[in-house]
């Protein structure tokens, strides 16, 4: 169910942030595509530490929470497949304290993909009980944090060999 076409200025900026700018409303697989128009987001807040990175995340999990909750009234359907702010937020997340290398974007990405697909335990429980826009939200969060554990680990066990076998290369 599409939301109505008539929208007032509030019911546009809550669409505009829970679909990111509408990409959630076009793309066929709208969580991947959010997902991958964070990292160079992510790349940045990793950059300039790891304060302004929560900040951000932060904010955007209120903001995102409020706008959720709004979609959800506009379109009729609890966690609309065109939200994707959660997905974002989720990315941030994982990758929030990850070992600067290009691996933990990487991984990060796959690894949050996987969570948030597959929702194991906790997570599906989240995602089924945990109602309006933070129900939304919450479970893409916790999916962020298991992937940044597994992360967290994979990273410093992968990056040397890796890094040994470019400086071979060049």
């Amino acid at each position: 169910m599409q939301p109505p076409v008539h929208r007032t200025k509030t019911e546009q900026l809550a669409a505009a942030i829970a679909t990111v700018f509408h990409l959630g409303e076009v793309a066929p697989w709208p969580g991947h595509y959010a997902t991958l128009v964070t990292v160079p987001l992510a790349v940045l807040l990793h950059w300039l530490g790891p304060w302004p990175h929560l900040l951000v995340t932060l904010l955007l999990l209120a903001v995102g929470t409020w706008a959720s909750e709004r979609y959800s009234e506009l379109t009729g359907k609890h966690d609309h497949r065109a939200i994707v702010i959660d997905e974002v937020v989720g990315y941030l997340v994982t990758v929030w304290l990850a070992p600067w290398h290009f691996l933990s974007f990487f991984f990060g990405y796959f690894l949050f993909r996987v969570l948030d697909g597959l929702k194991p335990g906790p997570l599906r429980w989240l995602d089924r009980h945990v109602k309006g826009g933070f129900g939304v939200m919450i479970d893409d969060v916790a999916a962020g944090a298991v992937a940044a554990l597994i992360l967290h680990w994979l990273v410093p066990w992968t990056a040397p060999p890796l890094d040994a076998m470019l400086q071979r290369l060049w």
